[in-house]
């Protein structure tokens, strides 16, 4: 049980992080080899199956200090493209977040449906992507 101070605190802690994010945009829809298709979604897929997904985002420039940060929660594992260039992998295991220092053109993630250590559901899923301003240092050092 958190005692009343603790509490104060930990509010306290949640708004300077919510504080460092300056803009937030999250996806109500993305391409999906070619089609597009509503947020959040699910499909059957074999374990050979690649996914190209194509975000179409439209951001505000950084201020001085801010990065942008893309969240991609999927039940496979990825890897983020931009402007044509691999940038970071992700997987459902805590690699969601991809940090961005300038503005990209084009945002792609190649997916398969296998999980960390090869799992497999038999099913692709995307549940969320949203992209943020954020003012790295204050939420990389409250964050760590």
């Amino acid at each position: 049980m958190w005692s009343s101070v603790e509490l104060k605190v930990s509010r306290k802690i949640d708004d300077i992080i919510s504080m460092s994010h300056t803009y937030v945009e999250r996806l109500s829809s993305i391409t999906l080899n070619g089609r597009d298709v509503a947020m959040p979604f699910s499909v059957p897929a074999d374990p050979d199956t690649v996914f190209d997904i194509r975000l179409d985002v439209s951001l505000p420039g950084l201020a001085e200090g801010e990065v942008y940060l893309l969240l991609v929660d999927m039940s496979g594992i990825g890897t983020v493209y931009t402007d044509g260039m691999k940038n970071q992998a992700i997987d459902p295991g805590g690699h969601r977040y991809v940090v961005l220092k300038e503005r990209p053109h084009g945002i792609c993630v190649k997916a398969t449906p296998t999980s960390l250590f090869g799992s497999n559901m038999w099913r692709f899923a995307v549940n969320e992507v949203m992209i943020t301003k954020t003012h790295w240092e204050k939420f990389s050092r409250l964050c760590a």
